[in-house]
């Protein structure tokens, strides 16, 4: 074949290549233009397996406009395959406006919890440690082994939350 004719055939092949890039509406169909075109026994690499009939002067510029079509194509190809996967990626993470929409929370803190929290932070840059223990202790945790008799003014019903006949809310700090 001729330079002329190997020119012509590569224009046809730049338009339909394209062509079928751009219409590739799946990763499966833009592997098959890749492979009809770029592959090892694709339209491309039969054109310049073909080079080598030709005179030197003429295959220079037939191998240069092949080369540019090759370079071309597969930025056009890794173009087309990203713009895939994003209409993939979107398709995916669509808003469904059919869902009830969520209601914003509503509240804050206590300021007494607020406060608690911006002395421990405090406490914890001078470099002590908080603790945290049972809500709920017996008798003898909370006031016996801490030295408070039984006659003692913090045993006092009015002082003290009894759960249950021998548990109560913890009072103190370190039982």
């Amino acid at each position: 074949m001729s330079a002329g004719g190997l020119l012509a055939s590569l224009a046809e092949l730049r338009r339909q290549a394209i062509t079928e890039t751009e219409a590739a509406g799946t990763a499966d169909a833009l592997a098959a233009v890749r492979v009809r075109v770029l592959g090892r026994k694709g339209e491309l690499t039969g054109i310049l397996r073909g080079l080598k009939d030709l005179p030197p002067d003429e295959r220079t510029a037939v191998g240069e406009s092949a080369n540019r079509l090759k370079d071309d194509l597969e930025a056009l190809l890794v173009l087309r395959a990203t713009s895939l996967e994003d209409a993939a990626e979107a398709g995916a993470q669509a808003l469904d406006v059919t869902l009830p929409g969520r209601r914003p929370w509503v509240g804050r803190r206590h300021v007494l919890t607020q406060v608690e929290d911006e002395l421990v932070d405090i406490f914890h840059g001078l470099g002590f440690t908080s603790g945290e223990g049972p809500e709920i202790e017996d008798d003898f945790h909370n006031f016996t082994a801490l030295n408070l008799p039984p006659g003692h003014p913090a045993r006092e019903a009015h002082d003290t939350y009894y759960v249950g006949s021998s548990h109560v809310l913890r009072t103190h700090t370190s039982p």
